[in-house]
This record gives structure tokens, sequence and C-alpha cells, in this order.
């Protein structure tokens, strides 16, 4: 075994996120903005307005989605440090193997997860870049009971391979 694995992200997979968060910004837009032109029962500056919103919000969506794919270290490092997580945007960078109690997978009908819980959750939030990714962290938190997770349909990797690869070095650098 190495003593360190890298597992990049899906770059095609990225970049079809871009594009369809993209269009899906640009087509709301116009159909928001162009609702607004043409109807009379509101005033069309409250459509135009939220239009931009919409544009706006996709368009970060699009954005977050094109960094990764700019990125050369974006995706999952495990090594006899911890696991590395550059995967996503409200990623929690290295966890140390003695910070983490357990690993677990859930599969849900869009997407396959491994979960990493961590002794100290509250740790990994109150790290976190700003209040948005705190909020989405705390998301987490509530609905998987920890801070840590990792989405594997964005890796270049499947649930099974990832959850082997991940009990391999937890079990000979860190959980005993």
């Amino acid at each position: 075994m190495a003593d360190e694995v890298f597992i990049a992200i899906d770059r095609k997979k990225m970049i079809l996120m871009t594009v369809l968060y993209s269009a899906l910004g640009i087509g709301s837009f116009l159909v928001v903005y162009y609702l607004g032109e043409n109807q009379d029962w509101m005033s069309p500056t409250i459509f135009k307005v939220a239009s931009v919103i919409v544009l706006l919000f996709f368009m970060v969506l699009a954005g977050t989605f094109a960094k990764n794919v700019k990125s050369s270290v974006a995706g999952l490092t495990i090594s006899i440090k911890g696991i590395d997580d550059r995967s996503n945007s409200i990623s929690s960078g290295l966890i140390h193997w003695k910070d983490i109690k357990g690993i677990s997978k859930v599969k849900t009908p869009s997407a396959k997860y491994i979960l990493v819980m961590v002794k100290k959750p509250q740790k990994y939030i109150d790290n976190a870049k700003n209040n948005a990714i705190k909020r989405l962290l705390n998301h987490n938190l509530s609905n998987f009971k920890t801070p840590i997770v990792i989405n594997v349909t964005s890796l270049q990797t499947n649930l099974d391979d990832l959850e082997k690869i991940i009990a391999e070095y937890s079990g000979r650098f860190g959980i005993k």
C-alpha cells in the first residue's frame, strides 16, 4: 500500500454540471424577465430584479463547478496524516485520523456519500470559510450526524472502492 492515494474529481461531470447550471441560469433569467414584461398585475421591475437574482444564483453554482475543473488539487487524498477532502466548495480540508471516530456510507437516489464521523464536529463547523459554508455544514450535521460528507459521485471512483481504500488506511493509521 502506498503512503498516499489521490482520487481526482471527475472533470467531465464537473464540466457537464457547469454547462447545465449556466443553461438553467440563462433559461430561468429569460423566462422570469419576459414573464415580467408580458403581465400587467405586478410591476415589471420586480420581475427584472428577480430574474437577475436567479441568474446570479445559478452562475455562482456554475462557478463553483468551473473552479473545481481548473484546480489541479481538486479531489480526495488519503494518506498517513488522514483524509484531505478538496472535492467541493464546502470541503473541510485535512481531517486527521486522530479526529475520526468512524466511517460509513449512504446511498440516496441522486448521490452516494461517505460520512466521516468526527469526535468534535463543531471544530470543523467553526473552521468554515464563511457563514454560508457553516450553514451547509450544520445542515450536514443535522441530516447525517456529521459535518464531513464526501460526495463520491463527483470523484473518479465508486462508493465501494473508496470505502475499501479508506478502511485500509484507517485500519493502518487511524481508527483501531
